[in-house]
């Protein structure tokens, strides 16, 4: 069998993995749904008084931040899956807070990275609009290129954000080209969905099919990250102080 035919059954063989994982456990897919439906059901408020502002945005922050948490916890739902751990949604929910800070610190170097070429799209915008959105477009595809093995690094080998750029950088460089077909194909279907505008309703049919995509891209790549890097532990680098 050629070497590029193995290299997709390894890749059909993993998406069906991520697949048989979120239809077991049908909680944690309908609890990430829940979760990113959250901002296009709560309204933002209308006028500016101070009280009722103030009262949007400190559950507005304590959603942001347990999404951050959640990040991680997605990752450590399909690790157990894939060694036949059961967790139940309550366990992975009490994990989040420690995946908050070190997910947070990663958002806070892409912002960085990604700063000026956001800076250049809104320069754009007016004279070029269409133009303007292909650029921001393209810059987050290639932000999600990159960051294919980070996030997984950050939930299974370390706590630190600049480490696991340098080794899901690394990671990318040492397994390519068997790695492409993970790389390129899960940042491309979701950027695809989601590069449209729609109603609110659409909005919301839309964000439950890019969520369940993410899901199963998101299985997938840690099916990959497991079999080539190994893990700290049953719970990933979630407790590790290294």
């Amino acid at each position: 069998m050629p070497l590029s035919e193995v290299r997709q059954n390894r890749f059909a063989d993993d998406l069906r993995t991520a697949a048989t994982a979120l239809v077991r456990q049908p909680s944690v897919p309908l609890f990430s749904v829940g979760l990113y439906l959250v901002p296009l059901l709560v309204p933002s408020p209308n006028n500016d008084r101070a009280l009722l502002t103030l009262a949007w945005c400190v559950p507005f922050f304590l959603w942001l931040a347990f999404s951050f948490g959640w990040f991680g916890v997605e990752r450590i739902f399909f690790l157990r899956q894939l060694r036949n751990q059961p967790i139940t949604l309550r366990q992975l929910v009490g994990l989040a807070r420690a995946f908050v800070g070190r997910f947070f610190r990663l958002g806070m170097l892409t912002s960085i990275w990604i700063a000026p070429f956001l800076a250049v799209s809104i320069a754009i915008q007016k004279s070029h609009p269409g133009w303007s959105r292909v650029s921001t477009a393209l810059c987050f595809i290639l932000l999600d290129f990159s960051l294919t093995f980070v996030t997984p690094a950050l939930a299974f080998t370390t706590r630190s954000a600049r480490n696991a750029v340098r080794i899901g950088f690394d990671m990318i460089r040492e397994t390519w080209p068997r790695c492409a077909i993970y790389v390129l194909c899960p940042p491309l279907a979701l950027n695809i969905l989601n590069f449209q505008n729609s109603s609110p309703i659409e909005r919301g049919v839309l964000t439950v099919l890019i969520v369940l995509t993410a899901l199963l891209a998101k299985g997938t790549i840690v099916a990959f990250y497991v079999r080539e890097k190994g893990v700290v532990s049953d719970d990933g680098a979630t407790f590790s102080t290294t």
